[in-house]
């Protein structure tokens, strides 16, 4: 405590301990803005995953509402009249955004893992959502 609080001539050893507090200080300060800055990129990778779940859903609703329209008969559309083909129209519209809007959440969560610098083949949940990325839902 003398070394670090006295005014007048110091010895070598506390001079060298006042370097070595005043670097270890410099040191933790280095590590506590480091690790601010961690969390505030935590929050933000919490918040895109909770996005991609979203996201997933609606997909999933999407595909859903799909498949059960093109499970039923189309001979159906076909034979009617110009409303059902606005109908139709519609739903390939629907379709075809739905899609754009997968395509784009599947490049954005690509290019945040693939930039991020995180090894993600060595990290078993990252290396399988990469490879879900890529398939059809």
């Amino acid at each position: 405590m003398t070394s670090l609080f006295s005014e007048g001539n110091k010895t070598s050893y506390e001079s060298c301990l006042n370097e070595m507090i005043n670097h270890r200080d410099i040191l933790v300060s280095g590590f506590l803005k480091s690790h601010q800055e961690l969390l505030g990129i935590q929050y933000e990778l919490t918040n895109l995953k909770k996005a991609v779940i979203v996201r997933h859903i609606e997909n999933r609703i999407l595909m859903r509402q799909i498949n059960e329209i093109t499970s039923k008969p189309m001979t159906k559309y076909y034979e009617s009249s110009g409303n059902n083909q606005a109908e139709i129209l519609q739903l390939k519209i629907n379709l075809t955004n739905a899609r754009s809007k997968r395509e784009i959440v599947r490049n954005v969560l690509q290019g945040l893992i693939l930039e991020s610098g995180v090894e993600w083949a060595n990290d078993e949940h990252l290396l399988k959502l990469m490879l879900v990325i890529g398939e059809e839902i």
